[in-house]
């Protein structure tokens, strides 16, 4: 899942992707970038064994 670096929210969007990287749009706070958080979703840490 994505996170906004400023805020924290969930509502980020891809606004331009593909060779040259990709940059993001958060709906939240206008922030705008390259950087975004990434962390696993619940799916994907039961996969994995790691159960919340």
């Amino acid at each position: 899942m994505l996170h906004c670096p400023q805020c924290g929210s969930t509502r980020i969007y891809l606004i331009a992707g593909g060779f040259t990287g990709y940059r993001y749009h958060c709906k939240a706070c206008d922030y705008e970038g390259v950087l975004v958080v990434t962390t696993p979703t619940l799916d994907e840490e039961q996969e994995d064994g790691r159960e919340s």
